[in-house]
């Protein structure tokens, strides 16, 4: 599973994700999601929001 799995996953998606919902959906690690989930922020490909203590993560 790479950055681009991800980025097919949010577009699909109707609403807002925790990192451990697109975890499930890709079969990986929760961790290793975080490490591309981050990467992407950086490179802002993907918006995100903090609500109370989870980050939610949206294709732009």
């Amino acid at each position: 599973m790479g950055q681009g799995d991800l980025l097919k996953i949010l577009e699909g998606a109707d609403d807002w994700l925790t990192s451990k919902q697109i975890a499930e959906k890709t079969g990986v690690g929760v961790s290793s999601t975080n490490v591309k989930l981050r990467k992407l922020r950086s490179l802002k490909l993907i918006e995100f929001k903090i609500e109370g203590r989870e980050y939610l993560y949206k294709s732009k």
